[in-house]
């Protein structure tokens, strides 16, 4: 609610949390979500990140076998969203909305590795048919040290909308069907 603060941290392998219907994280006040070190969450509905207006949610996926799996995903819904995926760490996206900053007044930033300026970080993984940026502020970062084995980055999500692509650090293939993105590349390393 409004003025208030949630946390959740799922972590160790064999430690799931399951959520049907709507999962925000931050929703009129500030929300944030841990899964690390083999943890996992399930969401069989919508998911958002910064939902409504004012609000701040911050996820942060990082480690093998930890994981979030979710048929719909936004972030930054209304409010100020980031997810950071990391150090072999995994995000699916099983159905067909994956967005960044829908409402005009919203941010919403993904960070593969770590965010813009901080020190990079192994790679995450992202499987999701496709991204799109809504008409709010919305950066897809890649700062990072290539994947956890040492190879190269592949991000295969197709990219649509205006928003922001910072490549910082690693080497980094996009391979999906950008055609329908609109925005802003800089690449300052990697």
């Amino acid at each position: 609610g409004a003025n208030s603060n949630g946390a959740v941290t799922v972590t160790g392998e064999n430690s799931v949390w399951e959520s049907s219907v709507l999962t925000y994280i931050g929703f009129e006040g500030v929300g944030s979500l841990v899964i690390e070190d083999g943890g996992s969450v399930a969401t069989t509905g919508i998911a958002g990140i910064g939902a409504s207006p004012d609000s701040t949610g911050t996820v942060r996926v990082s480690g093998g076998g930890s994981a979030w799996t979710t048929a719909m995903l936004g972030i930054g819904g209304q409010g100020n969203g980031t997810l950071t995926v990391a150090n072999g760490g995994r995000i699916s996206v099983t159905g067909a909305t994956f967005g960044l900053a829908f409402d005009v007044a919203s941010s919403g930033t993904l960070n593969i590795g770590a965010a813009s300026g901080e020190t990079a970080q192994a790679a995450g993984a992202v499987d999701a048919a496709s991204l799109t940026f809504g008409p709010g502020t919305g950066t897809l970062v890649f700062n990072h040290t290539g994947n956890p084995d040492g190879s190269d980055l592949v991000f295969s999500s197709s990219l649509s909308g205006s928003g922001t692509i910072l490549q910082e650090n690693g080497t980094t293939s996009l391979t999906g069907d950008n055609s329908g993105f609109t925005g802003t590349t800089t690449v300052s390393g990697g």
